[in-house]
């Protein structure tokens, strides 16, 4: 009995207290932008366009077809909120020229990684908003670095094509936010 005591007590010091490790969780989402970056490459594979259009923030499709019209720069979740829900407001009767837009980058997005190396750079956080825990949360910034190289490059010099990708913090989700360069971009403005 009095073995079990100590054991019980020792489980107890194992779970409760502060530990001295540095906590990333704490700082950023579970799933992070890169993650998002590989959901958005696998929805576009598997031609999921339901899922890749999930991916994109309302300002990035709202910027690529009505690139005159004004979009605010959200200073809370709440202002993000309402601003994502105008410029999707916005864009209902442009739905038609929205489906194409995801199916184009869709293909893009195929053409830039099939039969490549995709190389995920580690993300650049611009922490502006956190929850009461301290923890990211709200619309941040992310910025990405992705290199694609060709996988039959036998060239020692040989250069991969790269892509700096902007994500937004929507709570716990990054949304794809801008990708620079964009070949696309002037494409479907209206």
């Amino acid at each position: 009995m009095k073995h079990l005591f100590w054991l019980c007590l020792v489980l107890a010091g194992c779970t409760i207290g502060t530990s001295t490790t540095a906590r990333p969780a704490l700082n950023r989402p579970v799933v992070g932008p890169d993650g998002s970056f590989w959901d958005a490459s696998d929805a576009a594979d598997r031609g999921d366009l339901a899922a890749l259009r999930r991916m994109f923030s309302a300002r990035f499709l709202h910027e690529a077809i009505l690139p005159r019209s004004t979009r605010r720069d959200p200073q809370s979740t709440q202002q993000f909120d309402d601003e994502s829900a105008r410029l999707l407001a916005e864009l209902a009767p442009y739905e038609p020229t929205v489906q194409r837009m995801i199916e184009a980058y869709a293909a893009q997005l195929r053409r830039l990684t099939e039969n490549r190396f995709v190389e995920v750079g580690r993300p650049e956080y611009e922490i502006r908003f956190r929850d009461e825990f301290d923890r990211a949360y709200g619309p941040n910034i992310a910025m990405l670095d992705v290199q694609c190289w060709p996988k039959h490059a036998l060239e020692p010099d040989a250069k991969p094509e790269t892509i700096r990708v902007r994500f937004v913090q929507n709570r716990q989700r990054w949304l794809l936010d801008g990708i620079e360069p964009d070949p696309l971009k002037g494409a479907f403005t209206r």
